[in-house]
């Protein structure tokens, strides 16, 4: 079967089974502009300009945009290109949170979603949210986007990382989520001392960085449980499943979610999780059956959950093979591949 070439506002692809080749289009320009609406505004013009000289040397049969809201430029830049058939793929805070908070980022949510002919998401609350700023729902395609399994599942060795953190016999809890607002890991370090107080063998590895790391680090030093926290900042996506295999519990206290990659990783690799109860977690996550969802904010409720899973060995055990078998029958990257394979051909056949 012959797959059509797609245009990416950030690269383009032909789409075949084996791995395909790219090409790079420049958008993310530096221009010595000043903060504000008009560098912003510039930047976007200039970046559709060489979006549309590319489209017209290339002759795409697909044009596809990533991310609806203006902070995200490619999805906007898409739509500004005129070009069809035109797919958006929404992201997550550019529709759960941008569009919400801002009315200048709602409009330009709403233009580019009319712009365009699809629309794929990866989890309901997405499509339940581009619906409400009047995207068509007979143009929405849904599915998780998935993770590779073939990296990121049980059968991968963390003992070398329990090793060189000295922590083979403590019960690890990681979080892998970036350091910023919508993320809420300082809810995390205030269940710190909660779950120390019953449970003095737990240890806490936070990887990820962002604008937030050097106040997480200053709450856990006066909090006085730095010694049973690890920051070991950003981990390269290849030892990444090293990490998490090293660990008991997944944690994250994301106020906003789709279908987390972040917590797809860590079930593909066996881990029980105590998550936010927030609509996307609630996709994958039964409470109490394959892990638990906590209120967001809410430090008490996240620390009593991580305590029971560190001292029910039979029940961690039980929810990281329900997680590994659900990653590996909903998650798979590869097979859900196809699916976007079935949208670029009904899309270009028309």
């Amino acid at each position: 079967m012959r797959y059509p070439t797609i245009s990416m506002p950030l690269e383009v692809k032909k789409i075949t089974v084996k791995d395909p080749p790219l090409i790079k289009i420049p958008l993310n320009l530096r221009l010595a502009t000043k903060k504000g609406n008009a560098g912003w505004v510039l930047k976007s013009f200039l970046r559709t300009l060489i979006l549309r000289r590319s489209i017209r040397r290339m002759c795409p049969d697909l044009l596809i945009g990533n991310g609806v809201s203006g902070t995200n430029p490619y999805g906007l830049c898409g739509a500004f290109s005129g070009f069809h058939p035109f797919v958006v793929l929404v992201w997550g805070s550019d529709i759960l949170v941008e569009a919400r908070n801002s009315f200048l980022l709602r409009l330009i949510a709403k233009f580019v979603l009319r712009k365009a002919d699809g629309v794929l998401v990866d989890s309901e609350v997405k499509r339940k949210a581009a619906m409400g700023l009047g995207c068509s729902e007979k143009k929405i395609w849904k599915f998780p986007w998935g993770i590779d399994l073939e990296m990121f599942n049980p059968g991968v060795d963390g003992t070398g990382v329990k090793r060189q953190l000295g922590w083979e016999s403590k019960k690890v809890i990681i979080s892998t989520r970036n350091h910023s607002a919508i993320y809420g890991v300082e809810h995390l370090v205030r269940a710190i001392p909660n779950v120390v107080k019953e449970a003095p063998d737990a240890r806490f590895l936070i990887i990820g960085e962002g604008a937030y790391t050097n106040m997480l680090k200053e709450m856990a030093k006066n909090l006085g449980i730095d010694g049973y926290v690890r920051f070991v900042g950003k981990v390269p996506n290849k030892e990444l499943p090293k990490y998490l295999r090293a660990a008991d519990v997944y944690v994250s206290t994301s106020f906003s979610d789709g279908s987390s990659i972040s917590l797809l990783e860590s079930m593909a690799c066996g881990l029980p999780v105590v998550v936010s109860d927030i609509p996307g977690n609630v996709e994958w996550i039964h409470n109490g059956k394959n892990g638990f969802l906590t209120p967001i904010k809410n430090p008490n409720a996240l620390a009593e959950k991580i305590i029971f899973l560190i001292e029910n060995d039979e029940i961690r055990e039980s929810m990281s093979k329900a997680n590994a078998e659900l990653a590996k029958a909903r998650a798979n990257w590869k097979e859900n591949l196809y699916m976007l394979y079935d949208v670029v051909e009904t899309l270009t056949s028309r």
